[in-house]
């Protein structure tokens, strides 16, 4: 299971947007393998074999799985629309990716309050010359990340915002 993510008991429906931001292709060994047994599995003879994770990470973005077996798809919704922040949190390959935000904006836009993005992540090097790794990052994902870096004993981060 991965590093700090919390399975959810119940399911956060009061929680996340009405909307599915990200669908794709996963592997179900890949799901297995980051987040372990789903918290619950529908099973039914008059439907697809679905298996639920429901999550929330150290930083609070909460995330809810639907990966359907047999196709193989995989279904994410959120708290917010973080998609950048909830693909890293991943970390593994979603093949044929769509994205709410690309696939239909005025969907996206509808699903709920539109996330900033305007945080960046900025390293000093060696020389002290700061050079920028990230742009264009959600507040609560630019914390998320910088957290993580500081967790790990990577004092050389830090967080700006860009206007």
């Amino acid at each position: 299971m991965r590093s700090g993510v919390t399975r959810l008991k119940a399911f956060p429906r009061n929680r996340l947007l009405d909307v599915e931001l990200v669908r794709g292709r996963v592997s179900e060994l890949d799901l297995l393998a980051a987040f372990d047994e789903p918290t619950t599995v529908r099973d039914r003879r008059d439907a697809e074999p679905a298996f639920f994770w429901d999550l929330e990470w150290p930083c609070g973005l909460v995330m809810d799985l639907t990966f359907h077996q047999l196709s193989e798809e995989l279904r994410v919704r959120l708290d917010a629309t973080e998609i950048d922040h909830a693909l890293r949190h991943l970390g593994f390959r979603i093949d044929e990716l769509e994205r709410l935000d690309q696939r239909d904006p005025e969907a996206f836009r509808a699903a709920g309050e539109p996330t900033e993005l305007v945080w960046g992540l900025w390293c000093h090097d060696d020389d002290d010359t700061l050079r920028l790794v990230a742009a264009g990052l959600a507040e609560r994902d630019a914390r998320c990340w910088l957290d993580e870096l500081r967790r790990d004993g990577d004092l050389r981060h830090e967080l700006r915002h860009m206007p």
